[in-house]
């Protein structure tokens, strides 16, 4: 807790137990029960526990270890979210946020292990939206009446009364991606229909929203969707060991010390941290200066720069790249050349809530993006 300066009540806050409850498992004055593990996972993900120090904290609180695998790395996010969101009021709808890189993609595997895991009767559904500007209304709503088994769906009033009825007899969590995309008229309906839902069925239906910089936008930018408004956010950063739990092929055998020279180059870059892994497995006895080589050439970062450089002002990019502390971190930053350097997932939030770059090599390569446009 130290290493990140964080509280027993922040922590406790994080995870939806009590300061007490918390102060308890850090004395050793009491364990966590056999149904607390969700939140102990948790608590190792917020803290930013290594898979052996994960490995350690789950033992000493007295459950299996399950090998610390990719599988527990990969759901903690999800597991921290749900806790969130039971413990919500008035209203249980959490908008996931994620900078660009992030692999959001929920599976149906990832969906009934969450479920398994947190041993309620909740029914937990991964929504999809029509993408489709074209897309009729009959289309919009008949297309999530079947994901949700509801028949003869036809607009939005009969998707309305087919799932309030359904609400009367199942608790669901529905996680909707792809929220702001496809036809604004209809996504203007749906959002309607869902506010009127929970605030009838808080109880029995939890929303979760994953989105980024657009949907980030909609909530605080424009301001006309009325679901998002009454939501709360939770901003998704994994770290090494998430992302490198859910590398493929397996990289065995990583160290201690690699981990650090891939997190000091890449900055914890979910894009930059793959590419590095794949040059670790082809070269494991690779140096910190190489890695560093690879981030300085890499052509997702050259298009990340051009993309912030072609949507901002030159003159407060440049001199954001002189800078290492780029200020205090907020919801929605109203500065645009930092609102879009944050998205593209150059620069991060630290706990004590500022704005960083992600990586020293990061900034960089942006100070020499800038001197070639320049030039």
């Amino acid at each position: 807790m130290r290493r990140i300066r964080a509280s027993a009540s922040a922590v406790a806050v994080e995870i939806g137990m009590s300061r007490e409850a918390v102060n308890n498992w850090r004395r050793g004055y009491s364990l966590p029960n056999k149904k607390s593990k969700d939140k102990v996972l948790a608590c190792a993900a917020y803290l930013r526990l290594s898979a052996q120090e994960k490995a350690s904290l789950l033992l000493a609180a007295g459950f299996e270890t399950d090998g610390c695998s990719g599988k527990d790395e990969m759901t903690s996010i999800w597991q921290q979210s749900l806790i969130r969101l039971r413990d919500m009021k008035p209203y249980p709808i959490l908008l996931l946020l994620s900078q660009a890189h992030t692999d959001l993609k929920l599976n149906k595997d990832l969906l009934v292990s969450l479920a398994d895991v947190d041993d309620t009767n909740e029914q937990v559904i991964h929504l999809q939206i029509l993408y489709s500007s074209s897309a009729t209304q009959n289309d919009y709503f008949s297309y999530l009446g079947k994901q949700l088994g509801l028949p003869d769906i036809e607009d939005d009033l009969s998707f309305e009364f087919a799932l309030g009825d359904l609400l009367k007899r199942h608790k669901l969590v529905l996680i909707i991606n792809r929220f702001e995309k496809g036809n604004k008229t209809h996504s203007e309906m749906l959002a309607g229909v869902l506010r009127n839902l929970v605030e009838m069925h808080p109880e029995n239906l939890l929303l979760i929203i994953s989105g980024g910089e657009h949907l980030s936008s909609l909530k605080y930018a424009n301001g006309d969707h009325s679901l998002l408004n009454i939501a709360d956010n939770y901003l998704v950063d994994p770290g090494i060991d998430q992302l490198i739990s859910g590398y493929s092929p397996k990289l065995d055998g990583i160290s201690e010390q690699q981990l650090a020279m891939i997190e000091k180059a890449s900055g914890a870059h979910p894009g930059l941290v793959r590419e590095q892994l794949d040059y670790l497995r082809k070269n494991p006895n690779a140096s910190l200066n190489e890695l560093i080589e690879l981030v300085l050439e890499n052509d997702q970062l050259y298009c990340d720069f051009n993309l912030v450089y072609q949507h901002t002002d030159t003159e407060p990019l440049a001199r954001y790249l002189t800078q290492r502390d780029l200020g205090k971190y907020r919801p929605y930053l109203p500065d645009k050349t930092l609102r879009k350097l944050f998205w593209q997932n150059l620069i991060k939030k630290t706990k004590d809530n500022h704005l960083v770059w992600r990586s020293e090599t990061i900034r960089s390569f942006g100070v020499q993006f800038i001197k070639e446009r320049q030039n």
